[in-house]
């Protein structure tokens, strides 16, 4: 599964942006989205990646996770 393998990849680059961003895509498709909402923020706040995908990514987790 996807997952494991950006979990590899991870471990070989584990500052790179794109392995977690991909990481965290992984863990919306397999319907964990408390553990994505939980890696958005942490990719915000520490500035890696495309802000405003990050951001646009992060809104739209907490809407599906988090429902009114």
């Amino acid at each position: 599964m996807a997952y494991d393998y950006f979990q590899q990849a991870e471990m070989i680059e584990p500052e790179n942006p794109k392995v977690r961003f991909g990481k965290m895509l992984s863990l919306v498709e397999l319907g964990r989205l408390e553990e994505a909402v939980r890696m958005t923020d942490k990719l915000l706040k520490e500035g890696t990646g495309d802000y405003f995908e990050n951001l646009q990514v992060h809104i739209s987790l907490l809407v599906q996770a988090f429902p009114l």
